[in-house]
């Protein structure tokens, strides 16, 4: 579920960290409400089509990147990310990526872990705010 993935996050990759929401929002306002609010990071998606949360729409890219940038707490993206369009989140501002299915749906879980953490560094080092 999204709440393991956003505890493990929390536990493992930023060990400082509180706590932090996640939820379906329609504005970038609301992002501000979460760091006010005192979240220490942000998941914010679907960046992808998903099946793991099939009532979750895919936001435009542009409303991730307005996301990344009108908060200073990290962004990590989630939702439908896999192997061929995690590309397409570079350049967008984000801290992270949040993968599920890419990962446990895998034929051979090691190496989809070690593809995608390359691809999601990259990702990340491309973040510009």
């Amino acid at each position: 579920s999204n709440d393991t993935v956003h505890r493990w996050i929390t536990r493992n990759k930023m060990p400082s960290t509180k706590f932090g929401r996640c939820w379906k929002f329609k504005k970038a306002q609301v992002d501000a409400w979460a760091e006010n609010g005192g979240a220490d990071y942000l998941g914010s998606g679907a960046a992808f089509v998903t099946s793991t949360k099939t009532d979750a729409g895919a936001i435009d890219h542009k409303v991730l990147s307005d996301v990344a940038h009108s908060v200073k707490i990290p962004v990590v993206a989630i939702g439908g990310i896999n192997k061929d369009n995690i590309s397409q989140l570079e350049g967008l501002g984000l801290d992270g990526v949040a993968v599920v299915s890419a990962i446990f749906a895998a034929d051979d879980i090691s190496s989809a872990v070690i593809d995608l953490k390359a691809k999601a560094e990259k990702v990340a080092e491309s973040s510009v705010k």
